[in-house]
C-alpha cells in the first residue's frame, strides 16, 4: 500500500473553509502539500502555502488541528493520502499562484466538489459546529483568476477591460 504525507492548512472564516483548485483537476483541495525530504511539518506548510498562496505563514502560530487519511483522489486503489492539519495566521493577501486555478471558500453543502481525505476534514468541521451547513452567497459563482494571468484576487469578477461582470438577477424585469 502506497501513502502519501500531506500538510494542509485550515483557514475557517465565517464558517467557511479556504480551498483551491488546481488547473486541470476536477475536485477542490484544502491548500497545502507533500513534505521535502528533511522538512518539518510547519516548514512545509510555509513553503506550500507560500508557493499556493503567495503568502507568508506566521510558523509560531501554527497549531496542530487533526490527522486524516482516505484514498488518494486520482490515483491507483489502496494509495492513501494521510493529511495532517494546521491552522496558523499568515501575512499578506491570499493570491492564488500559477498553478491554482480557483480559490474559494467552502461549506458542507459543498462536500462533494472536494477530495476523499477533504470530506473526512469537513465532517470532523462539522460535527465540531465549525463549517456551515449550506451554501453561503458569497461561495456561489465568484472565483479568484490565476497570478499568472496578471490578475490578482477577485478580479475573476471583472471583464477582461476591467468592466465590472453583471450576475443575472433573480427577479422578472
Amino acid at each position: 500500500m502506497t501513502s502519501i504525507d500531506k500538510i494542509a492548512w485550515f483557514r475557517l472564516e465565517g464558517g467557511r473553509i479556504l480551498s483551491t483548485r488546481s488547473h486541470g483537476k476536477d475536485v477542490h483541495y484544502i491548500p497545502g502539500g507533500k513534505r521535502e525530504p528533511g522538512e518539518s511539518d510547519v516548514q512545509t506548510l510555509v513553503r506550500e502555502i507560500g508557493e499556493e498562496l503567495t503568502v507568508a505563514i506566521v510558523a509560531d502560530s501554527a497549531v496542530h488541528v487533526g490527522t486524516f487519511a482516505a484514498q488518494a483522489h486520482g490515483h491507483a486503489a489502496g494509495t492513501t493520502v494521510r493529511m495532517t492539519c494546521y491552522t496558523a495566521d499568515y501575512q499578506g493577501t491570499l493570491t492564488p499562484s500559477s498553478e491554482v486555478e480557483e480559490v474559494v471558500r467552502l461549506t458542507c453543502a459543498d462536500r462533494g466538489r472536494v477530495s476523499p481525505v477533504d470530506r473526512l476534514v469537513f465532517d470532523h468541521l462539522h460535527r465540531s459546529g465549525r463549517l456551515r451547513q449550506g451554501r453561503t452567497r458569497q461561495n456561489r459563482g465568484y472565483r479568484f483568476e490565476s497570478a499568472r494571468e496578471g490578475r490578482g484576487p477577485r478580479s475573476g469578477n471583472r471583464r477582461p477591460g476591467g468592466a465590472p461582470l453583471r450576475r443575472a438577477s433573480r427577479g422578472v424585469r
